[in-house]
């Protein structure tokens, strides 16, 4: 069973990887026909780092099986929030210039904390509400597991300069995020507009 469940994650960690991959080369593309003054990595400062101009966007990716929702309890969630947090509270990352995204395929429950942190277009952004479904969840919640990052959402608010509304005033929940074979039909639609849709359909652009 072990075995099992190692080949089970390691599948995992490859989509999520390629999954990275996939949406930094559709970032390349989208970033290319505005310009030259960009750059798009993966697994530099976040899994995604986007620079337009003065513009520093940080990205998270998540993709999950159909069904899954991001509760206000859900690892993808707070483990997310760790990695801002401890960039914030050591400096690494500036919020007054950086946007930070959550992008992920799962659903985001009506009144949680992710649902309340979509970005302003969704009409149901509220950081205070998020706020305190994130706060009331933390004390909530016993998982041994997410004890790193609860520690780290109360040293933000330990260290008076930066504080959890500064940071989730940055944050941009994504629900239902595109796929990974979405995001490549994306792409080939983009590739067909440059070498038409033959030479876009061949195995080399499709792989």
């Amino acid at each position: 069973m072990a075995a099992k469940d190692d080949q089970f994650e390691a599948s995992a960690s490859a989509l999520g990887y390629l999954y990275q991959f996939a949406k930094a080369l559709q970032f390349c593309i989208e970033q290319w026909v505005g310009g030259l003054e960009w750059s798009v990595a993966v697994e530099a400062a976040d899994d995604i780092e986007k620079h337009a101009g003065s513009v520093r966007e940080l990205l998270q990716l998540k993709q999950r099986a159909d069904g899954t929702r991001l509760t206000d309890s859900a690892p993808d969630l707070w483990k997310t929030l760790r990695i801002w947090c401890e960039a914030a509270t050591a400096g690494r990352i500036d919020l007054a210039e950086t946007n930070l995204f959550l992008m992920t395929t799962a659903e985001l429950p009506p009144d949680s904390a992710g649902y309340h942190l979509q970005p302003k277009a969704s009409g149901h952004r509220d950081e205070g509400k998020a706020l305190t479904l994130l706060r009331a969840a933390r004390e909530a919640s016993s998982s041994d597991k997410l004890q790193k990052a609860f520690a780290a959402f109360d040293g933000l608010e330990a260290d008076g300069a930066v504080g959890h509304s500064a940071l989730l005033a940055r944050i941009d929940v994504i629900g239902d995020a595109p796929r990974i074979d979405e995001v490549r039909e994306t792409m080939l639609g983009h590739a067909a507009l440059v070498v038409g849709h033959d030479l876009a359909k061949t195995p080399f652009l499709m792989a």
